[in-house]
């Protein structure tokens, strides 16, 4: 049995609670879960099966709990590959039970020392994880508005807000 194989049976003998610390740990020992060998995948496997990890529901979504925290913080990271992974992590596994989110993307947005990747990946982010509301709109719009399309990554930046307010509104004429 090769490596993959061996991670894969250990693996599949994971409850939803295992699955969820398997994935806190890979996120808080490599900063990602792809950052992770096979090895060290497989080594962590077995401790979470060693531990107790059919502890039922309060086991299980405290793991949930605490992978969806250590995210929102990887949010702020200063490296751009560890908060883009953090946010479609977010934005895959949790959805709006990510809304926690919301407060740490509008700070981003109106951060003017924020970059422009930094404040397109928070615009991408903010309806992927259920934030609604007219003050959010209006963040948006300024944030638009005080962007042109001078460059390459303001050009992205608009067409993610326009695309973003679009999700969140339903409404395609809201820019226009």
């Amino acid at each position: 049995m090769n490596k993959a194989e061996i991670l894969k049976s250990l693996k599949s003998q994971f409850t939803l609670g295992c699955r969820n610390w398997f994935r806190l740990r890979l996120w808080e020992d490599f900063g990602t879960v792809e950052n992770a060998s096979i090895e060290d995948q497989i080594q962590i496997a077995e401790e979470i099966l060693r531990t107790d990890c059919r502890g039922g529901v309060m086991w299980a979504h405290g793991g949930w709990i605490k992978l969806k925290d250590h995210l929102v913080e990887r949010l702020s990271d200063s490296s751009p590959d560890a908060r883009t992974d953090a946010a479609f992590e977010l934005a895959k596994e949790y959805g709006s039970h990510a809304c926690s989110a919301v407060d740490v993307l509008l700070e981003q947005i109106a951060n003017p020392e924020e970059s422009l990747y930094g404040k397109r990946l928070a615009v991408w982010l903010l309806p992927r994880v259920g934030a609604k509301g007219e003050e959010i709109i209006s963040l948006l719009l300024v944030c638009f508005q005080s962007h042109t399309a001078d460059s390459i990554e303001e050009c992205e930046l608009r067409w993610t807000v326009a695309e973003s307010t679009e999700r969140m509104t339903k409404d395609s004429e809201v820019l226009t």
